[in-house]
């Protein structure tokens, strides 16, 4: 069996599932360095901090924190402590165009069962083949495939995670959303089809006709028990502050606003790659495993040769990434009046995960009539702008904010 205490691993972005990557490494003896080019940890998952006050710039929710999940077997393995968190009940809510209240996304299967019933009649036999696919993907990765397999042992892996249940995904493997709509009847109805839309805009970044049937299975069923969705106390920067303990206690190195420029490849090997401090100085690190947490996009550009050529098992990854279309972007924008009074510390968390041209008026009056949810000052007109509006809740110092989808 190979030394691994001399096998070096280069981790390129200390994102959550770089440093995921990197603190199991280590755990396993690995020498593990992470090279991240921000000056905080977290990636999309990250924080700022303004006047005592902590935001979440990305994600603000995360789940697998249940017995069995994802992030709970991860923080067992690493012998770290789970982070504390609330379950997200509702897990969001959607407020549909011309109408004065939200749709509430419960995390309890019964009471949620019983909302979409009443919004959305008829709609049950797609919910239901959603949930059959959800357990189904879900037992599988639970057990932990390797996708894709490159050799005999990753093959083993994945054979060995297929269950006779596994198969009923088969005949969905590649619809879409809008194709089940179809399938059931449902295309037509704009109102429901409009609910599923701000939910996939907001989990997989484009609409129910282009979003895959299994992955929007696993992002419309997961809020619900015994799964769900969660909040961190005190912010999403605690997941990140957990993962580095684990690093670090299993000496693991991070260097921040280091920036990896190339990776070198050699005989379709990494090999090394060139790092830049925040100083200017440059250097290059010998590494025998190089783990990428970066995009598609930005992988090819760090792999690219002095030449820009690529080696040869990416040229046709590259002409898939080629194919995409250009990526959405979305302007955040917070706002809040200089006065202290404006703000108020709100008892519970209130997530708006989505909000499609809902006034700013409508959201504060629900706030105001929802108990224990949270207080808001109403701006004045002068004071709002004109094509984008945001709300602040604060709670215990952490800031949630809702999505506006134009």
């Amino acid at each position: 069996m190979a030394d691994l205490s001399r096998l070096g691993v280069v981790v390129v972005g200390g994102g959550i599932g770089g440093l995921t990557a990197a603190a199991l490494l280590a755990r396993r003896g690995y020498d593990v360095v992470v090279f991240e080019q921000a000056i905080a940890l977290g990636g999309c998952a990250s924080t700022f901090k303004r006047r005592g006050f902590t935001f979440d710039v990305g994600a603000t929710q995360v789940a697998g924190l249940e017995p069995g999940g994802i992030h709970h077997r991860i923080f067992e393995d690493l012998s770290v402590e789970l982070p504390m968190a609330v379950p997200c009940d509702p897990a969001c809510a959607v407020f549909l165009p011309g109408e004065a209240e939200p749709i509430f996304v419960w995390r309890d299967p019964v009471h949620w069962t019983a909302v979409r019933q009443r919004q959305f009649p008829g709609s049950e036999p797609f919910w239901q083949l959603l949930q059959r696919l959800f357990l189904a993907s879900w037992r599988f990765q639970g057990r932990e495939p390797v996708l894709p397999p490159r050799n005999l042992w990753d093959l083993m892996q994945l054979l060995g995670a297929v269950r006779p249940d596994t198969l009923v995904t088969a005949p969905f493997a590649l619809m879409r959303v809008g194709d089940a709509l179809k399938l059931y009847g449902l295309y037509g109805d704009r109102r429901f089809k409009t609910f599923l839309d701000l939910q996939l805009k907001l989990y997989s970044q484009v609409d129910a006709d282009k979003t895959a049937l299994l992955y929007a299975a696993t992002a419309l069923c997961l809020a619900q028990n015994p799964q769900g969705l969660y909040h961190l106390q005190g912010s999403m920067q605690v997941l990140s502050d957990r993962l580095v303990e684990a690093l670090v206690q299993h000496r693991g190195q991070l260097r921040l606003r280091h920036r990896v420029e190339r990776i070198h490849t050699q005989n379709g090997r990494a090999i090394a790659v060139t790092v830049r401090d925040n100083t200017g100085k440059t250097w290059r690190h010998a590494a025998d495993i190089v783990v990428a947490n970066v995009t598609a996009q930005n992988l090819l550009k760090l792999v690219a040769d002095e030449t820009n050529q690529l080696p040869t098992q990416l040229k046709r990854f590259k002409q898939r990434i080629d194919k995409l279309p250009v990526a959405s972007g979305r302007l955040w924008f917070i706002w809040a009046s200089r006065q202290q009074r404006f703000l108020k510390v709100a008892r519970r968390t209130c997530n708006f995960s989505t909000i499609t041209r809902a006034p700013l008026e409508r959201i504060t009056r629900y706030l105001f009539q929802s108990a224990n949810r949270g207080m808001a000052a109403l701006p004045t007109e002068k004071q709002r702008l004109p094509l984008l509006r945001s709300l602040i809740l604060v709670n215990g110092g952490r800031a949630a904010r809702p999505t506006i989808v134009p």
